[in-house]
């Protein structure tokens, strides 16, 4: 059984997929032999994660705990040439002779699996304590305190091809609760053995049960063993990204390669040119572009969550997504190395109303007014786009770069970028096959028409197409792998799973800079806290921001007043007496008990940004969780009693005790800051108060609040009293 994972547009297929280890790595000890059962759920590289990085294949392959018990701690090493997870242990006392295995991949070439003894000899026993014998016997070979003896594995019919068939051989099995197959169990080989193999991934998880066991006429002894077994699962390799035939899919900006390269789209093996141009992106960085027309008619294997369905038709309807196959052309479907031609023998390509070209969405398929559309949803493959057009966009820039900016003439557009004259389709015919080439950007131009590149007798990359005719698509990639966010990155920059360009949220607590003011928090990823479900990305310092500052990443709120009246309706902060506020530290404190970092007091009117929902006091409204004073991409955690993620890191954190925060304290340093309230300030170094983003009755929002013998994940306070904020990015 396997469960097939598609990768979304974020992970891309070349993603980090990591699994996380349940306390330590889960595993089973075998007669004195652990192997590692690895258990968890997508995520990033952490201290106590192991990296799958789909580094040959077309998806991602994780280990995770199958029908057998897990036993104690173990180490896992992962082979990113071969892309490979080895799961081997060294030495613990026997417990059991059961291992269970699940594999879950996404890699559409499927996996193999492989298993290896000791690379010489059989396993050996180092401490020495015989116990009962299996059988008729001779007298164990013993050297200097080591027993060798053959060791045999099985699992129970159907389950690894190879295996399933059974093996002659006279193997017993230790534990007698476990009998399946007890005469048919193969020698475990010392070098790595194929003992499964799948060429497609499938819809569920593989599980695999093997039963290990030792041979008839030696000693069934106890101990602590020295050997290792090690069974490997591997993706199915493909070719390197930025390599001839890698998937576009798995194509990122940094791996673009620099040369025109060949490659695939997984969707449906259609082959493309593709190189990385530079200089050709807005503002001024590199793009990696198709240098094919794109030829997809939509359907095909959905394997990166990027199938659309496309009608075949020649109406200039501009409100469905239609494409043409243009008369006598040779488009790019099956071939094995796209062509060069721009002459017209070459790959047309087919083409696309804008309403296709742009991903069949509204904003796209409407004639009633000039909305532009979401660039991130297009026919493209998956993290590739339409290039932008219109003064200053993309189609310029390149026209800058290859055509040397010439308006006249297409001759490096043709030769440089291998764009063709493949004509477009209007009233209802081909027209200029061969003269003209006309090409979609992603910018609208007005209720009926959209930007194109246009080239023939002269070169207009700032062209228009009514949005109901045809015309060949390029697609771009901009698309920047994120990474795990180290020490002084600009919070603004960091996200739960990463974005491109982005960082991934660390799992250890880690120094983090809010790029407005330049203050620095601690922020860490703590999971099972989102509402709904899912992890957070948490601060775990008080917010001390006041607005103004740098309006780095459009999330500036300049209109609090430093205050102490207890107005609801007016943004007001207070800065508590005696407080050291995170104010330009080198590092965040980690202190508690009221000699750290308490930061600032804001009413919920500041808190939730201004916003006339969160600062009116006529009625309950909730107000717009996206809109706050926390840094942009953060907001405030929600409030309600059992399901907000106050409630939920309560759980998390706290052990879900109501009784102590003494969790809440050493494990996420929350401060006793008091509040601000009828005009002073007041339960300092006692008692915490922390705004939610969830109204409760007219005039009063949720607040999480905690003193030294209990904890209320769901109070209240009027909306213009004083408590402390902590930002959450999802």
């Amino acid at each position: 059984m396997v469960r097939k994972n598609n990768g979304s547009q974020g992970e891309r297929g070349w993603v980090s997929w990591a699994r996380r280890v349940a306390g330590a790595v889960g595993v089973v000890a075998m007669f004195g032999v652990l192997v590692g059962v690895v258990a968890g759920g997508i995520g990033r590289v952490e201290a106590e994660e192991i990296q799958i990085k789909a580094v040959h294949g077309t998806g991602s392959l994780s280990i995770t705990d199958g029908a057998c018990a897990a036993a104690s701690a173990s180490q896992t090493a992962y082979d990113a040439a071969n892309n490979t997870l080895d799961i081997s242990v060294l030495a613990s006392s026997i417990a059991s002779n059961c291992l269970g295995i699940a594999i879950t991949t996404n890699n559409s070439r499927g996996y193999s699996m492989t298993i290896a003894g000791p690379s010489s000899g059989n396993l050996v026993l180092a401490n020495q304590a015989f116990g009962s014998m299996e059988g008729s016997v001779e007298a164990p070979v013993v050297f200097a305190g080591q027993m060798t003896g053959e060791w045999g594995f099985a699992v129970p019919s159907g389950q690894v091809q190879g295996v399933e068939n059974g093996f002659d051989g006279s193997y017993t099995v230790l534990a007698p609760s476990n009998t399946t197959n007890t005469a048919k169990y193969a020698a475990v080989p010392n070098k790595a053995t194929p003992i499964s193999q799948t060429t497609a991934a499938n819809l569920s998880v593989d599980e695999y049960d093997f039963f290990f066991a030792v041979a008839t006429g030696d000693y069934a002894a106890t101990g602590t063993y020295a050997g290792v077994i090690t069974i490997s699962a591997s993706g199915n390799a493909a070719a390197l990204p930025g390599t001839t035939g890698s998937y576009m899919q798995s194509i990122t900006l940094e791996n673009c390669p620099t040369e025109r390269t060949r490659v695939v789209d997984a969707r449906d093996g259609n082959t493309y040119w593709a190189r990385k141009i530079s200089g050709v992106g807005v503002g001024g960085g590199d793009l990696c572009w198709m240098e094919t027309n794109l030829a997809y008619a939509g359907g095909g294997d959905n394997t990166y969550e990027d199938t659309m369905v496309l009608t075949q038709g020649r109406s200039n309807s501009p409100t469905m997504p239609l494409y043409d196959i243009p008369t006598g052309a040779n488009p790019t479907s099956g071939t094995t190395d796209p062509s060069t031609s721009t002459n017209g023998t070459g790959q047309y390509g087919y083409l696309y109303n804008w309403c296709a070209a742009m991903g069949n969405q509204p904003a796209a398929c409407q004639t009633s007014e000039a909305t532009q559309p979401d660039q991130s949803v297009n026919i493209c493959p998956a993290g590739w786009r339409l290039p932008t057009g219109g003064v200053g966009g993309e189609f310029t820039l390149l026209n800058n770069a290859i055509n040397g900016g010439s308006t006249t003439s297409a001759s490096g557009l043709l030769t440089g970028s291998l764009f063709m004259n493949a004509g477009f389709f209007d009233n209802g015919a081909f027209s200029f096959q061969g003269g003209y080439g006309a090409y979609w950007s992603s910018t609208v131009i007005s209720a009926s028409n959209a930007s194109r590149l246009l080239f023939g007798g002269s070169n207009n990359p700032n062209g228009t197409g009514g949005k109901g005719s045809g015309s060949s698509v390029r697609c771009v990639n901009d698309y920047v792998s994120p990474v795990e966010a180290s020490a002084g990155v600009d919070m603004q920059r960091i996200t739960l799973n990463g974005t491109s360009g982005n960082y991934y949220c660390p799992v250890a607590r880690t120094r983090a800079v809010d790029a407005r003011d330049d203050k620095t928090y601690w922020v860490r990823r703590i999971d099972g806290t989102r509402a709904g479900g899912g992890d957070l990305c948490w601060m775990e310092t008080n917010l001390a921001y006041v607005g103004g500052g740098d309006d780095t990443y459009g999330d500036v709120i300049d209109s609090m007043t430093q205050g102490r009246a207890n107005t609801p309706t007016v943004m007001l902060y207070d800065i508590p007496t005696g407080a050291n506020p995170t104010f330009n530290p080198d590092d965040p404190s980690t202190s508690t008990t009221g000699t750290g970092q308490y930061g600032y007091l804001y009413n919920w009117c500041a808190a939730m940004g201004g916003q006339p929902d969160a600062c009116q006091i006529s009625e309950a409204i909730q107000p717009d969780q996206g809109v706050s004073i926390c840094p942009a991409g953060w907001r405030l955690p929600t409030g309600e009693e059992d399901t907000g993620e106050f409630a939920l890191l309560n759980d998390a954190i706290n052990g879900g005790s109501e009784d102590s925060p003494s969790g809440l304290l050493a494990n996420s340093l929350y401060m006793y800051a008091g509040f601000f309230g009828g005009g002073s300030f007041t339960a300092q170094g006692s008692f915490g108060f922390y705004w939610s983003s969830t109204a409760s009755y007219v005039g009063s929002a949720h607040n999480f609040y905690f003193h030294a013998s209990g904890v209320a994940t769901a109070g209240n306070s009027t909306k213009g009293a004083g408590n402390s904020v902590r930002c959450v990015a999802p």
